[in-house]
Formats: structure tokens, C-alpha cells, sequence
């Protein structure tokens, strides 16, 4: 039988995010030991951009060790870190998920883990960065919930680059400098992991 904590958690899964993250208050404030309720709430701060709060929930709900929840808190708040550009805790989350028992995570949830680790991996450039694991990029998972349109043109580009497509990879990058002629100069890190040989294309095609 649920407890009446249990009951408004459940029940604030069909509101829209500000009325759940009222509700998922209230239980909280009924029962402080219930991990549901901090990751359900700190995945709705999320999904509102108050990224702070989203970690601080996670990171609560992460710490009760509830086997149900912390797999998914460790997806959601690397997701965070993500979006932050804090790629050394995105990894350290991702790279936690990775090692989780795979009867505890879904098998979505072991490839969205998989393709957010070498994301990571490229932004912090270890030689480790396994290509065939980023095919995920423009496969299944189009990771709207992280990256912006251009952003995610920019890592399919990246991914291709990096098993010198070229001829695909500049497709992609040209859709972006189309739609946004700064987008390169703008964000130099990006451009920076770029292999020299579509450096040089980029140079060549667009001035860059």
C-alpha cells in the first residue's frame, strides 16, 4: 500500500512541471527519505533550466542508493553537466552508469550512457574515444534533450570527421555556418577538436 508521500509523487507525474515540482515539495517535506520524489523533482528542474537545483535534488537522491532510482539520477545529472560543459563530472557520472549491473538499467539507458561517455571523451580529448561507440550520434539518439539543432549537426559533423568522411562531415557543418556564420568562431573549443584536414576544408570553403 503506498504511503501518502508515495501517493502525491505518483500523482504529480501527470502535471505539467511547475505544479509537479509543488507537489514532489510537499512530499519531500512529508517524508525527507523518499529518493522518488528528489529525482523526480530535480528532472523537472532540469526540464525548466534550474540546472542548480536539478543537481542538488539528483545528488540527494543519488546518495540514499535506492537501486530503482540512482541509475537514472546518474544519466539525468550528467545530462546536466553536459549542457554545462562540465565534461569531467558528465564523465565520472556516465562512466558510474556504464559499470551499473545491466539488469538495474535499461538497455536505452546503457547506450545513452555509452554515446554521453565519448561525447565526453572528445571534449576532454582521451585517446580512449572508441568511434564506433559514437555512431549513436545520428543513429538512435538524436539527444535533443542536451544539444541545440547546431549543436548536434556539430557532433554528427565531429564523429564523421573523426573516421574522415570528410565529404559527409562538411555537409553538416555547412548547415550550420548557414544558419549561424558564427557559430565556429564563437565556439573555438569546438572547433579545436576538429581533425587538421577538416580544419584546413573549412578554411578553404568558408574562411574560417
Amino acid at each position: 500500500m503506498l504511503t501518502i508521500a508515495e501517493k502525491i509523487v505518483l500523482d504529480a507525474s501527470e502535471k505539467d512541471d511547475f505544479d509537479a515540482i509543488r507537489d514532489y515539495s510537499y512530499a519531500i517535506r512529508i517524508d525527507k527519505k523518499l529518493p522518488q520524489a528528489f529525482m523526480e523533482r530535480g528532472i523537472r528542474y532540469r526540464k525548466t533550466g534550474w540546472y542548480r537545483l536539478a543537481i542538488i535534488d539528483l545528488s540527494k537522491a543519488i546518495q540514499k542508493r535506492n537501486k530503482l532510482y540512482y541509475p537514472r539520477c546518474f544519466l539525468e545529472r550528467g545530462k546536466i553537466y553536459l549542457r554545462l560543459k562540465k565534461y569531467k563530472e558528465a564523465n565520472s557520472d556516465f562512466s558510474k552508469l556504464c559499470k551499473i549491473s545491466p539488469h538495474q538499467i535499461s538497455e536505452e539507458g546503457n547506450q545513452k550512457a555509452i554515446l554521453y561517455r565519448e561525447i565526453t571523451n572528445i571534449f576532454l580529448k582521451k585517446p580512449c574515444i572508441n568511434v564506433k561507440d559514437i555512431d549513436l550520434i545520428d543513429g538512435k539518439f538524436c539527444i535533443s534533450e542536451i544539444y541545440l539543432a547546431n549543436e548536434r549537426r556539430y557532433l554528427i559533423g565531429l564523429k564523421h570527421s573523426l573516421k574522415k568522411n570528410y565529404d559527409i562531415a562538411i555537409n553538416y557543418f555547412n548547415l550550420i555556418i548557414l544558419e549561424d556564420p558564427e557559430f565556429f568562431k564563437r565556439n573555438i573549443d569546438y572547433y579545436d577538436l576538429l581533425p587538421l584536414e577538416m580544419k584546413l576544408i573549412l578554411k578553404t570553403q568558408f574562411n574560417i
